[in-house]
């Protein structure tokens, strides 16, 4: 899991959590549109690209904010040879240009489903 509080109108981007893995193989980025950007096109599966970098756009965030207090949205990221499932939470902050942007695995749990759904 990963988490990082982000200014939607400067791209200030802290981190608040981070695995040891990110810590050891992705630097931090400070600005959260440079690090977005790099982290979509190096990780982020390609039919998934596009979709993520509309609904984590800052201005689309903001919109989207000032509608709920949070949403989330599940991509495929193929980062280590493998395909996992992640989920991308975005909680507004002490206003809609503010939020927390939580990143979780939820591989398992995504597979358990499809199982039960599968049959």
């Amino acid at each position: 899991m990963s988490a990082y509080f982000v200014d939607l109108d400067t791209y200030a981007c802290q981190v608040y959590l981070r695995t040891e893995e990110l810590e050891k193989n992705y630097p931090v980025i400070e600005n959260y549109l440079d690090g977005l950007t790099e982290y979509i096109n190096r990780d982020v599966h390609p039919d998934d690209r596009a979709e993520l970098i509309n609904i984590l756009s800052p201005d689309n965030m903001k919109k989207k904010l000032e509608e709920v207090p949070e949403f989330s949205h599940i991509f495929r990221d193929i980062s280590g040879n493998t395909v996992k499932y992640y989920k991308v939470q975005a909680i507004r902050g002490v206003d809609a240009h503010h939020a927390a942007l939580g990143f979780t695995d939820v591989t398992e749990e995504f597979h358990q489903q499809q199982s039960r759904l599968l049959g």
